[in-house]
């Protein structure tokens, strides 16, 4: 058997994500992507859904050359923010010659706007359901997720994403009593 495990695209979707923060349940990469891509899929329109649901689903795949490195530590760090990324791109690179993956092309400032803003509205549930679940850590991630959420939606690069999001969000909220 010539397992290796760091340019397995299965393997890829198991990474585990928040290690370094106190949760209830785990969350693998895997999970994540496809939330990311199911709100994709309700913020935005059809027009946006060629290029962001590729790229929702296998974003992260590079992460299992280096593991999920904490937000705030990339923020806090733009060098190792760099290098972890380089990284992460060779090993992605990696998993799509070997495994013929399409993971899609280069995303606008607008797609990127949009994708970033499905993935912290992802990582605000996560923390919502472990809040509801009795994580007091989580209220932090609630808390950091939200108000990025909130400054992205201020700088709206697309009108109709802004109100479909807001909508997504004031629902999320009115269901889990927040």
């Amino acid at each position: 058997m010539s397992l290796q495990i760091r340019d397995d695209a299965r393997l890829a979707g198991q990474v585990i994500r928040y290690h370094t923060w106190p949760h209830l349940r785990q969350q693998s990469v895997g999970e994540h992507s496809w939330q990311v891509a199911r709100i994709i899929m309700s913020i935005s329109t059809e027009r946006y859904w060629a290029k962001l649901l590729p790229h929702a689903i296998t974003h992260d795949i590079g992460e299992i050359g280096t593991g999920d490195v904490p937000y705030p530590v990339k923020k806090n760090n733009p060098e190792l923010s760099a290098m972890f990324h380089a990284l992460e791109q060779e090993t992605m690179n990696e998993i799509e010659n070997k495994w013929q993956l399409y993971t899609g092309t280069a995303l606008t400032d607008q797609e990127r706007w949009v994708f970033k803003l499905a993935e912290f509205i992802e990582m605000w549930e996560w923390g919502l359901e472990e809040t509801l679940r009795g994580n007091k850590f989580a209220e932090k991630v609630v808390e950091r997720c939200i108000a990025v959420v909130v400054q992205m939606l201020e700088m709206a690069m697309d009108e109709s994403v802004k109100i479909r999001a807001e909508e997504y969000v004031m629902t999320r909220q009115k269901e889990w009593g927040q």
